[in-house]
């Protein structure tokens, strides 16, 4: 009788994250709470209420406006058209919904799209990281993410909708731990905020993108 043994194997360190997981997971806490409710047009948050409104107002006046400037970059991405993907990194940060998250977009970029460098095949990738590093771009973590659906072919709508829940995620628990909300309330905010994605998404793709959504600031 042959007796088996069973042998523990050591599989030593995981591989990394691909680029795309981490920068669904950078989404969960990327934007600071007070920055985020002056982008909303939202006073400090006092209640319930308030959290539910200004999640809200998120999804509904700055998440299609960063969907937009993502699906744009995914098209000229996928064009390999660098000089417009240069143009749209530069003209996001002067519209009204994003000026202040801007700062933040371009902090959390630049580390998204140094995780990119090791793609030496991908010849956009060289040289809009050239751009940022030579000043004519920022590297907004919106261009980036749309650079990166474009580079590893994840459905735009999907990237899109990974994009909206990752970021709602981040502020509702930043919420909710603000108020100390319950986890359950917390539940329930989410729940309400990502109802509205679905039709977001669908609004930003049938504009096309960039064209009549935001405004630019004076």
């Amino acid at each position: 009788m042959i007796r088996q043994q069973t042998q523990l194997v050591d599989d030593g360190p995981r591989p990394p994250e691909p680029p795309y997981a981490l920068q669904i997971a950078a989404l969960r806490g990327i934007y600071p709470l007070a920055a985020t409710l002056a982008a909303a047009g939202i006073p400090p948050l006092a209640n319930r209420a308030n959290a539910a409104l200004f999640l809200q107002c998120y999804a509904e006046r700055i998440c299609p406006v960063e969907l937009a400037v993502i699906q744009q970059a995914f098209t000229h991405a996928s064009g390999n058209h660098l000089r417009e993907l240069i143009a749209l990194d530069r003209s996001s940060s002067q519209v009204t919904e994003l000026r202040e998250l801007a700062g933040t977009s371009a902090r959390v970029g630049r580390l998204q799209l140094e995780q990119l460098r090791p793609l030496r095949d991908q010849r956009l990738v060289q040289r809009y990281w050239e751009a940022v590093e030579g000043g004519t771009a920022s590297g907004h973590h919106w261009v980036v993410y749309g650079l990166t659906l474009a580079i590893f072919s994840v459905p735009l709508r999907q990237g899109l909708l990974d994009f909206g829940r990752g970021t709602l995620i981040g502020l509702a628990a930043q919420s909710a731990k603000q108020l100390v909300l319950p986890e359950v309330e917390l539940a329930a905010l989410l729940a309400a905020a990502e109802e509205r994605l679905p039709d977001v998404i669908e609004a930003v793709l049938s504009c096309g993108g960039w064209s009549g959504l935001g405004t630019k600031a004076g």
